[in-house]
């Protein structure tokens, strides 16, 4: 889902999410009032704290234009919980990997980062070996961003 710091859409968010086991929320290095509306969903939305939960600054092919530091960014993640990751859509940078780690937290049933230690993490009853590939990966030039 992208609301680009909408309110007007904020009230369609939980039914984008509901039941899902993890969330990705996006914000825009270059954008202050991107970064400050993903704040404002993790303060106001109860639910979404229960779900493995990425954080990713986006557009880092935007340095020159950056209002959100990449240690704003990760000081952010720490404090809710999350994985955090920068990438560019426009190169391809890093746009795997979040994806891919976020798979791979919810197959093995981890919690957020921190929480595997309290509980043991894995699943419950068992462990299951899963392979998350790139096949069909991303290729730079496909976005329209």
């Amino acid at each position: 889902m992208k609301f680009q710091g909408q309110e007007r859409f904020h009230a369609l968010s939980p039914s984008y999410y509901r039941g899902a086991h993890g969330l990705v929320l996006v914000y825009s290095i270059d954008s202050r009032r991107s970064f400050e509306f993903i704040e404002m969903m993790l303060h106001t939305e109860a639910d979404i704290s229960s779900k493995q939960l990425t954080i990713i600054g986006n557009k880092s092919d935007l340095e020159l234009e950056r209002q959100v530091t990449t240690a704003e960014g990760e000081a952010f993640a720490r404090k809710h919980g999350a994985r955090f990751f920068e990438t560019s859509a426009k190169t391809g940078s890093n746009v795997d990997e979040p994806f891919v780690q976020l798979a791979e937290d919810i197959i093995a049933g981890h919690g957020p980062p921190g929480e595997d230690e309290k509980d043991g993490g894995g699943t419950a009853g068992g462990s299951r070996t899963v392979e998350v590939t790139k096949e069909g990966a991303w290729r730079a030039g496909s976005c329209s961003c």
